[in-house]
């Protein structure tokens, strides 16, 4: 719901986002928050630009970028399961597209660093699945398993 609200009114949502940011402080564990992130970031950058943010300006945007990126690093390094994976990867992909330029070194040696071991994790996943092919008890209906994961799999490259 927050983020129909935030991606309908656009900069008109901003008087909330200090509220929403508040309440999500345990975002990281509702997967929803995390798809309202970008959203909620981009209301943010619309409202400074069209001049209406109370008085906020870019400093405010490199503030919520500095949570909001962050948090969203940690909830990927912390997601078991690629599909959700998959999300946040474009959650955090249009946090970057916003806030590309607010970022500071740090922040993006964070995120190539957790790049790496999503890319890793799949590497390990892939092998894994390579040796259940070989097992004696293999069936075609762990065939079919496989491929749905092969093919998360490649979603997950796909937003990399």
């Amino acid at each position: 719901m927050l983020c129909c609200y935030a991606d309908e009114l656009k900069e008109g949502f901003f008087p909330w986002i200090d509220q929403v940011s508040i309440v999500s402080d345990f975002w990281q564990y509702l997967f929803l928050f995390v798809i309202a992130m970008p959203e909620l970031l981009g209301s943010a950058k619309l409202a400074v630009e069209k001049d209406q943010s109370q008085g906020h300006n870019e400093s405010y945007i490199k503030q919520l970028s500095d949570y909001i990126v962050p948090a969203l690093v940690e909830a990927l390094h912390k997601e078991p399961e690629v599909e959700i994976c998959v999300n946040m990867l474009d959650s955090l992909t249009e946090c970057i597209q916003v806030s590309g330029p607010l970022l500071d070194e740090c922040q993006v040696r964070s995120i190539v660093e957790e790049i790496k071991r999503v890319i890793t994790a799949s590497s390990v996943r892939k092998q894994e699945r390579a040796e259940r092919i070989k097992a004696e008890d293999f069936d075609s209906e762990e065939g079919e398993l496989l491929e749905e994961e092969n093919e998360l799999e490649e979603e997950l490259f796909d937003r990399v």
